[in-house]
């Protein structure tokens, strides 16, 4: 991979920390645990119990579209929500950022 300069650092490329902090959590189950027990916790209320993949193969197909194109897009809306209520909830505590642009 050739490596460029930006904004006067160099480009560190797929080996960068970034990358390494990527690879830790996929290959460390610990860092997963979290994200796999709300999974699973998703998968528990969008599918019921009595439901039968060999008797019930249409909703097996709609399970998965259900899944996947409808609920994706909405899970990800709700962490970046998330995101933004934990930042608000975990910055209450610092102390307030002066305005320095003159008016």
């Amino acid at each position: 991979m050739n490596r460029e300069r930006r904004g006067g650092r160099r480009d560190r490329g797929p080996s960068g920390p970034g990358d390494r902090r990527v690879r830790a959590a996929i290959t460390d189950p610990g860092r997963l645990w979290h994200y796999a027990e709300a999974a699973r916790s998703l998968a528990a209320t969008e599918i019921p119990g009595t439901f039968d993949p060999d008797i019930d193969t249409d909703e097996a197909v709609r399970f998965r579209v259900l899944g996947t194109v409808l609920y994706d897009p909405v899970l990800l809306a709700l962490r970046k929500l998330a995101h933004v209520d934990r930042i608000r909830e975990v910055a209450r505590d610092w102390p307030p950022v002066e305005n320095t642009t003159a008016n």
